[in-house]
């Protein structure tokens, strides 16, 4: 892969942020397979050297076959999306937005738990940039956003239809709020952007494969690996929580909602969805209208949740990532609030013992789902004919929890 500071000539360019996150990636090596003919500008915050070897080691891990001209067909722009003209020299920035056919924008701040100011700058003032770049645009490109399904927020009960953008209850973390205030932007500005927008809302994604050193992680991996690294520290604890370990094993409680739920969907067909409708409307979109109100053409929004026909039980999800971690016994609280937790949703802290705590950390915010009763509408994914997920039984789950493999 090769730097870029300004275009090569191609007819047509498909400007991509995220490229190298766990999600980005998989859509990316899922486009180069599909379309032989699509060039691609990935926006990174790296350096270009850097960049494009995380961009190799991304799409490597994918396992999704790549092509042998990958070097010609990507290239990577060293980007800064904080920045009004995403830190690009001015003629760099009329020479991409002169080659853009389409935007995906999918890079954000994942952080559940952070400064809202801090997420705000990516999440929000990053959209912002990203949706003034396809306005710009002569080509007037489609823009495809990625938010996420949890912009629902507190929201505990209920069916979550694709328009609804919710926030009433408030938001179990400062993620999902800065998630919300950026897809509350692109539907205010989205008329600005001539190719019109597509939404896409994923649940919580994972994969069954363990990750390769280097590449981007999903929420279980991620999350089994700071519990692996408390076990390590297991014999160090303080004597506060002695009395919680025996016989090597630590047993603490855990605020939530035994017969809670959450969406949970491989990674892949996630991308695979995305680029089944995304490819669609952003055709649409170049060929002048076809399929306008469908997908969001003429200056329109169209979203789509990206989510799991079935639910998965939170205590099949407990079970998964206890079966890793012998030295940890979970049990889910059911009368948690009635203990006086507070915060929204179920993972409060007022009435928390110094275990309890140490965990709430460790798991940044996971947490706060334990509590989920709600549903996702998904119908528009189903009248496109997106490809149906693949079931999640609990081998699946428990290879997702797998410990990150070192070799």
């Amino acid at each position: 892969m090769r730097n870029t500071g300004t275009m090569n000539g191609a007819s047509g360019t498909v400007v991509m942020t995220g490229a190298t996150g766990f999600l980005g990636s998989h859509v990316l090596a899922g486009m180069l397979l599909r379309n032989a003919n699509t060039s691609v500008v990935a926006l990174t915050r790296q350096e270009p050297g850097l960049a494009a070897a995380r961009l190799a080691t991304a799409l490597r891990a994918t396992g999704v076959p790549l092509p042998r001209d990958l070097g010609e067909r990507v290239s990577t722009a060293r980007a800064d999306l904080t920045d009004p003209h995403l830190g690009l020299a001015p003629r760099a920035y009329r020479e991409l937005a002169r080659h853009a056919d389409t935007v995906w924008h999918m890079a954000g701040d994942i952080r559940l738990v952070h400064r809202p100011s801090a997420l705000d700058r990516v999440n929000v003032e990053g959209t912002r940039h990203m949706l003034r770049f396809a306005a710009t645009a002569p080509r007037r490109p489609h823009l495809l956003h990625t938010s996420t399904a949890y912009v629902a927020g507190a929201l505990t009960h209920g069916h979550v239809a694709e328009d609804d953008v919710g926030g009433a209850e408030g938001f179990l973390t400062e993620y999902e709020g800065s998630k919300h205030r950026a897809e509350r932007l692109v539907r205010g500005l989205a008329k600005e952007v001539g190719g019109g927008v597509t939404v896409f809302r994923p649940s919580v994604l994972t994969d069954h494969r363990p990750p390769r050193p280097g590449a981007p992680r999903g929420p279980h991996s991620v999350l089994a690996a700071r519990l692996a690294m408390l076990g390590q520290r297991l014999p160090t604890l303080p004597a506060a929580h002695s009395g919680a370990v025996r016989d090597g094993v630590l047993t603490a409680r855990m605020p939530g909602d035994p017969d809670a739920h959450m969406n949970v969907l491989p990674v892949q067909d996630a991308a695979e969805t995305m680029l089944h409708i995304g490819l669609g409307q952003a055709a649409a979109s170049r060929a002048g209208g076809a399929g306008r109100g469908k997908g969001g053409g003429g200056g329109g929004v169209t979203t789509y949740h990206v989510v799991h026909p079935r639910q998965t039980p939170v205590q099949s999800l407990l079970e998964a990532l206890t079966h890793h971690t012998p030295w940890l016994r979970l049990r889910l609280d059911g009368e948690g609030r009635e203990r006086g937790y507070d915060g929204p949703g179920c993972a409060g802290g007022a009435r928390r013992g110094s275990l309890e705590r140490v965990l709430m950390r460790e798991s940044a915010g996971v947490a706060a789902y334990a509590c989920l009763h709600r549903t996702y509408d998904r119908s528009r994914c189903a009248a496109l004919g997106a490809p149906e997920p693949r079931p999640l039984d609990a081998s699946y789950l428990r290879a997702s929890f797998a410990p990150p493999s070192v070799n």
